[in-house]
């Protein structure tokens, strides 16, 4: 979600999402003698399966130069690195030299198809939703650009571009000027994060829903959730 003055991102999360957004956090709990066996279990095996991203050849550097080449970008390719602290995907800011000189960026980002089984249709979501909030935007008299995502094709056409390690990318325009907030450091920013939330859905009321694939299995079933917690303690 965002505000005038950056981003926060914001959901309701389990304790099982607590803890995979919280490794660290968790490593800690693991070492105090007090914590309960059945509890310390739950954590154990939540934090034993938050294993890093691999390609279908093991850990490997991207091939950058490789990369970009797939996709739309204006300029001349400089470097890649990484980018935020999401712990799902692998972000990196693509730095470009334009024509006059000046420098400019976009995001490229490696889906973790171990968890998104079917990137495919994972991607045909987001393009969907993503048009469907860009034509309301516009027609609203806003900036697409900068209120929503902005998918960069490959020159196929796509909006995905698999090289031959057999990983997915993605790539999109870098809203520069906006800052991420993990904890939200005041009133007012939960304010602003709320407000925003709620103008997505209200932008996405009339989008038809059945179109949209299930990218992963009962990830939205509270109560499918909840028995899975109350067996694993």
């Amino acid at each position: 979600a965002t505000h005038p003055q950056g981003k926060i991102w914001s959901r309701p999360l389990l304790v099982v999402d607590w803890a995979r957004d919280h490794r660290s956090q968790f490593n800690r709990l693991l070492v105090r003698p007090k914590l309960d066996d059945r509890w310390r279990s739950v954590a154990q095996s939540t934090v034993s399966t938050m294993q890093p991203f691999e390609g279908e050849r093991g850990p490997m550097e991207p091939d950058f130069p490789d990369i970009v080449q797939r996709f739309c970008f204006e300029g001349e390719f400089l470097r890649a690195y990484p980018y935020g602290s999401g712990h799902i995907n692998d972000t990196y800011a693509a730095e470009f030299r334009g024509a006059h000189g000046a420098t400019h960026r976009y995001l490229l980002q490696r889906i973790n198809h171990q968890v998104f089984k079917q990137p495919e249709e994972l991607m045909e979501n987001i393009e969907g939703v993503i048009r469907h909030l860009q034509q309301k935007i516009k027609c609203a008299g806003g900036d697409p650009e900068r209120e929503s995502l902005c998918l960069i094709p490959t020159h196929s056409g796509g909006c995905f571009c698999r090289p031959p390690d057999g990983s997915y990318w993605r790539a999109l325009v870098l809203i520069e000027g906006a800052q991420t907030y993990e904890v939200a450091e005041s009133p007012e920013q939960v304010y602003h994060a709320a407000r925003a939330f709620g103008s997505f859905q209200q932008l996405l009321a009339d989008f038809p829903a059945e179109r949209l694939h299930e990218t992963i299995p009962d990830f939205h079933h509270t109560q499918r959730r909840y028995e899975a917690f109350g067996q694993a303690v």
